[in-house]
Order: structure tokens, then C-alpha cells, then sequence
């Protein structure tokens, strides 16, 4: 090799040194010591896990029909053509949701799932709002609206 080369690769190797030691984050020892953390809020936990359920009811083929059920079924309701927003109107002392009160009135295209806790009668009613008007003036429009009962015995 030539005398300008060996400067250059000596020069190289220096820059390439410099960059990879200021680059290097110093190396930290942990000095603390872990603490433990106590939250006292409960935490939204389900304590028994839903069933799968024993029926499902389609609104759009239910239409106006009585559904036979025993205390303890777990049952669920189909989301219903036309619309991902609903109004669910039921009896609590007959149905409990296990769908989360966050998902009652969007639950997603798996529906809604309920218990149905006691003996008795409850109509469900499902209602979405009036479509959309794409080009003004609109008649006024009726909300969807499915319903159906469910008997507990």
C-alpha cells in the first residue's frame, strides 16, 4: 500500500471510533428497589364467565313471537339487519344482559347475550333510528323496530 491510503484508512478507522463511542449510552446500575403498588379501584372483572348460550333469537324472523325459555338459560339475540346502533328495551327482573352496558347499544355484528334470571314475561324491543335522508326534503322517516317476548318458566 501507498503512503495516502494508509492515512486514509487510519483516518477512517479513527472517525468510525470516534462516532461508535459517543454513540454508546452510558450503562446505568439500578439503584432502586421495587415498591409495590396498591390500587384502590376494583377492577371491572367479570366473576363468572358467560355460558355459551342455549338459543339464538333472530329479530327479523322473531318478529312477534313467544320464546319459550327456563330460569338460567343463556340466550342470544342476533343483530338485526339495517343498522349498527339500537335502543334495547327489556325487563330486568326477567333478562340480565352479559353483554357490557358499553356494548348494549353498539354490540358488534355477535349481537347481544342475556341470562334469563326469573319466571316471567318480557317483551324485547329493539329500535334503530330512522335511516339517513340523502337528499333533502325527507318525509319523516319511522324507526326500525323488532320485537318479541321472552317467557320464563
Amino acid at each position: 500500500m501507498t503512503r495516502p491510503y494508509k492515512y486514509r484508512i487510519t483516518a477512517c478507522l479513527l472517525v468510525v471510533m470516534f462516532f461508535s463511542q459517543s454513540c454508546a449510552a452510558p450503562i446505568q446500575e439500578a439503584t432502586s428497589t421495587p415498591t409495590l403498588v396498591v390500587i384502590e379501584e376494583p377492577l371491572d372483572i367479570p366473576t363468572t364467565t358467560p355460558s355459551s348460550p342455549s338459543l339464538t333469537i333472530d329479530p327479523a324472523f322473531q318478529r312477534g313471537q313467544v320464546i319459550p325459555l327456563s330460569a338460567g338459560d343463556v340466550f342470544a339475540i342476533s343483530l338485526p339487519p339495517g343498522s349498527s346502533i339500537w335502543k334495547v328495551e327489556y325487563a330486568a327482573e326477567v333478562i340480565e344482559p352479559l353483554t357490557p352496558a358499553d356494548k348494549m347499544t353498539e354490540p358488534g355484528p355477535q349481537g347481544w347475550l342475556f341470562r334469563a334470571v326469573a319466571a316471567g314475561q318480557t317483551e324485547i324491543r329493539l329500535t334503530a333510528p330512522a335511516p339517513a335522508c340523502a337528499k333533502p326534503p325527507c318525509p319523516p322517516a319511522a324507526p326500525m323496530t323488532f320485537v318479541f317476548t321472552v317467557d320464563v318458566k
